[in-house]
């Protein structure tokens, strides 16, 4: 079952994030540094830098990748947050073109998908 609870707190943590901080074509920067780039990372990547996440598994690299010793992304999310690897590619995968997302931020894009798998839980 998934932790619904973790994932409510990272609903907080990116929520909290500037929506110009924000892409879901990446997971960060080459220097991990929000300060860098006009963007830094989708919701993996800052909650890869984000010490609660990083103890659970979740680090990013200096390459910006995902720590994991040999583990595609999805499954390290999945690891994470008890999910299956559709599951993290649906919440943490790129953003599609789609017309019913084009008025949204990657942010708000990020958050909607947490809502929803959040709702479609019952969490």
């Amino acid at each position: 079952m998934p932790n619904y609870e973790l994932l409510k707190e990272a609903y907080a943590i990116i929520d909290g994030i500037p929506a110009d901080r924000f892409n879901l074509s990446q997971f960060s920067n080459e220097h991990n540094n929000p300060h860098d780039c006009n963007t830094i990372a989708c919701a993996a990547g800052w909650l890869g830098m984000h010490p609660k996440f990083k103890a659970l598994g979740m680090a990013t690299d200096k390459k910006g990748c995902l720590t994991g010793t040999g583990w595609y992304w999805q499954a390290v999310i999945g690891r994470v947050f008890d999910i299956s690897d559709s599951q993290a590619n649906y919440l943490f995968g790129a953003r599609p073109n789609l017309i019913v997302n084009m008025n949204l931020t990657d942010k708000e894009v990020w958050l909607r998908r947490v809502r929803e798998f959040l709702k479609d839980g019952h969490a």
